[in-house]
């Protein structure tokens, strides 16, 4: 076995995924978006008060319960973001002077890689990106290979 320091890392993309509570890839827009989990809460909610039976009348801590638990589930939503977002700052600002491979922009099938050296980071936009040889901007999601 070769146990040397490889001179690159390579993965299907090197920005972090989406992922649950706890490390698995979702594309469940609840998991991860607070708008979502308070419209999921707010029918859930309705639901319940329009098919309860009048003669026994859901207990009110049994919602404030719900609620403590959406607002939980809120608060790791919105961590869980920042998280992610911080972790693009983090890979961008490292990237600068290092040369990298990335998925040609122009190019809509994807298959065009092309290389070159990061110049700057770009912090201008809602997703960080990076600038390349000194004219190109591309997003993170673009990336393929960092070179050591």
């Amino acid at each position: 076995m070769d146990f040397s320091i490889q001179n690159s890392f390579r993965t299907m993309g090197v920005t972090p995924a989406n992922t649950d509570g706890k490390g698995r890839p979702t594309t469940n827009a609840v998991d991860l978006d607070p708008t979502a989990i308070v419209e999921q809460f707010a029918k859930m909610l309705v639901a319940q008060i329009s098919n309860q039976d009048p003669d026994n009348a859901m207990d009110p801590t049994a919602i404030i319960t719900q609620y403590s638990q959406m607002t939980s589930s809120l608060g790791l939503a919105k961590l869980t973001n920042q998280q992610g977002f911080y972790e693009h700052i983090r890979l961008a600002a490292s990237c600068v002077g290092k040369t990298v491979s990335y998925i040609d922009p122009a190019d809509p099938s994807g298959g065009n890689v092309l290389t070159g050296t990061v110049t700057a980071a770009d912090f201008s936009e809602a997703k960080p990106g990076i600038e390349i040889n000194g004219t190109e901007s591309i997003p993170m999601t673009s990336l393929v290979t960092i070179y050591m």
